[in-house]
């Protein structure tokens, strides 16, 4: 682990707050650590649709006696900008959002927000975009309203704001008198002929854009010890991050081993970039028949593999324990979570005991490490990307950095947990 790696994963959740930035992040690194595109050689990185990744280094094991595989996700629940965003009202631009994974929208509202994205056009070019990150970019805002006292407009924390006013500022126009009188005039002509002007982007360019609204905050030490960080999309790229640096800093072993960066498992997995579907085993094969395996070699790979599932856990929050079980629950600081169950009472992943022996080769290295699960029972939730690879027969267990108000735009991590996860995966790639 370098000296700087608190600081390096601070520069990383900064600027890495899309897939498609946190896959070119890996590349890069994969790069200049001499992997390569191709997958006859024995370190390889292979990409989907620029939103996933995996890199692979071969063993001097068979194939066909599995990997070690590292898999995290590096979606973050977010807003999306639509098809048909493009509305006015009284002067006020908006830009219409629908949400992306799990959020209470009401953290949303007023707070600075940023665009990232890429804009395929017509012409066959690309424009990609990243506004509200610079000193002097502008930002982008979802407003509320004053909450008037004795006032019963305002019930509940849910029905703050509807999926429907999740939309974005993106400039107000105060018409001359002459506009006034133009029935024709619209403020949203105004504003897409200054986005026309700076980014060469029309109405028509929404249909094939991805444009994800993001908080416009730069991830930050919270208290007077530093301890913690604070920062967008903690879940799940404090993960990726601590994944990809031990990967990377891990010397071949026997086995092969394998690092895995994964899209939508905010909303399911799905998606031509989530593990639910056969992405990764394409991807797997394609090593597999370049060093002349089979189909069997194949499914013998896969069902003789290990995987941790590294996604972030609850943290206890002393304020909100009434839905904690304080015994069955992570601490701030006190290492990466260990969660046999997750899923609730559906969708589930229950690992065998057999493989949380694994714990054991932690002890050996004084690596701190917690045993948790989700919350309660009846409040559990936190399905992962482990139940879709049991299906290959991978032994397989969730791991995850303890967070404190996990989905909310500004999430909090302990940067020590940080450190202990990269120690853990690189403990395991030589298991």
């Amino acid at each position: 682990m370098k000296d700087t790696f608190v600081t390096d994963y601070l520069s990383f959740i900064s600027n890495c707050k899309t897939e498609r930035e946190c896959v070119k992040y890996a590349k890069d690194i994969l790069e200049e650590a001499g992997f390569k595109a191709d997958t006859s050689t024995s370190n390889v990185y292979i990409t989907k649709n620029d939103k996933t990744i995996a890199a692979f280094k071969l063993g001097k094991d068979p194939l066909e006696n599995g990997m070690n595989i590292i898999c995290a996700h590096i979606d973050s629940p977010r807003l999306d900008i639509k098809m048909n965003p493009v509305f006015s009202e009284k002067g006020i631009t908006f830009l219409e959002t629908h949400y992306y994974g799990d959020i209470r929208k009401y953290q949303w509202a007023t707070r600075p927000l940023a665009i990232h994205g890429v804009v395929f056009k017509k012409d066959g070019t690309h424009v990609d975009i990243s506004i509200g990150e610079k000193e002097d970019d502008p930002v982008f805002y979802i407003s509320d309203l004053l909450p008037p006292p004795g006032s019963d407009y305002i019930t509940t924390a849910d029905t703050l704001i509807t999926d429907e006013e999740l939309n974005l500022i993106v400039g107000n126009t105060v018409p001359t008198e002459e506009q006034e009188g133009d029935t024709g005039f619209k403020a949203e002509n105004v504003i897409m002929a200054l986005i026309k002007e700076e980014y060469n982007i029309e109405k028509e360019d929404f249909y094939s854009a991805e444009l994800e609204v993001v908080p416009a905050e730069k991830a930050r030490y919270v208290g007077f010890d530093k301890n913690l960080i604070a920062g967008y999309g903690h879940d799940d790229r404090a993960c990726a991050f601590a994944s990809l640096t031990a990967f990377i800093d891990t010397e071949a072993a026997n086995k092969t081993t394998c690092l895995l960066l994964v899209d939508n498992e905010e909303t399911g997995s799905v998606d031509t970039t989530g593990i639910s579907f056969n992405t990764f085993e394409n991807m797997v094969a394609e090593i597999i028949y370049s060093h002349d395996g089979n189909e069997l070699t194949l499914r013998r790979c896969l069902a003789n593999s290990n995987i941790l599932s590294s996604d972030v856990s609850i943290a206890f929050d002393p304020h909100h324990a009434n839905v904690l079980d304080t015994k069955n629950i992570c601490y701030l600081g006190k290492g990466t979570s260990f969660c046999k169950f997750t899923g609730g009472q559906g969708s589930t992943n229950n690992a065998n005991p057999e493989y949380i022996k694994i714990v054991n080769a932690l002890d050996s290295e004084n690596i701190p490490y917690q045993m948790s699960e989700l919350g309660k029972v009846e409040n559990s939730c936190g399905r992962t990307t482990a139940l879709f690879a049991a299906r290959y027969g991978m032994n397989n267990i969730d791991i995850g950095i303890p967070v404190l108000a996990m989905h909310a735009p500004i999430e909090v991590i302990d940067k020590r947990d940080l450190e202990n996860t990269e120690k853990l995966c690189e403990k395991f790639l030589t298991i």
